[in-house]
């Protein structure tokens, strides 16, 4: 069966062709008068047939090749996939949509912080002047210190003022 497939109409030309490759080859190598000879005479091209027959392993590769032809074919885009692609105009009215679905709303623009309200936010002057965390935690160190100093002074001038006086007075005879 393979082979009267093989040997149809199509098959011995495509046959005929590959021999006529291999005869060129041998024409550089082997002188030409032998070669015309072959070529032109009917039992020259049979046995030039059957020499170079496909074998059941060209079969299998030749097979393994439409496979891999059939598969690529299977993954490729027909015409109803082709007219139902997007076009441009698709893909720009679906940005749009998107862009609109994603624009501020009256709400949002209200909300929104007015002229006055930037310049009255802090410029990075303003942020590279502001106290560090460290700042007030030695502001906090020094208030906490300077009320025990104070709360000292007060006890000394209520506790020893009247001691003060006295001694004065003592001192001075009143």
């Amino acid at each position: 069966m393979e082979k009267e497939r093989l040997l149809s109409t199509e098959y011995r030309e495509a046959i005929a062709d590959i021999v006529e490759k291999i005869l060129a080859e041998k024409a550089k190598q082997e002188p030409i008068d032998y070669i015309d000879w072959y070529r032109n005479t009917l039992p020259g091209r049979i046995i030039m047939i059957e020499e170079n027959m496909v074998t059941k392993d060209d079969i299998a590769v030749i097979k393994n090749e439409i496979e891999v032809i059939k598969y690529r074919l299977q993954g490729m885009a027909t015409k109803d996939d082709i007219k139902n692609m997007a076009t441009k105009d698709d893909i720009e009215n679906i940005v749009a949509k998107y862009n609109l679905e994603n624009m501020a709303t009256k709400d949002d623009i209200r909300n929104m912080a007015t002229k006055d309200d930037i310049r009255n936010m802090a410029t990075k002057d303003d942020i590279k002047n502001m106290a560090t965390k460290d700042d007030i935690e030695f502001l906090k160190d020094s208030i906490n210190s300077l009320k025990y100093w104070l709360s000292f002074a007060v006890a000394i001038i209520f506790f020893g003022l009247p001691f003060v006086i006295g001694l004065v007075m003592k001192l001075f005879g009143k």
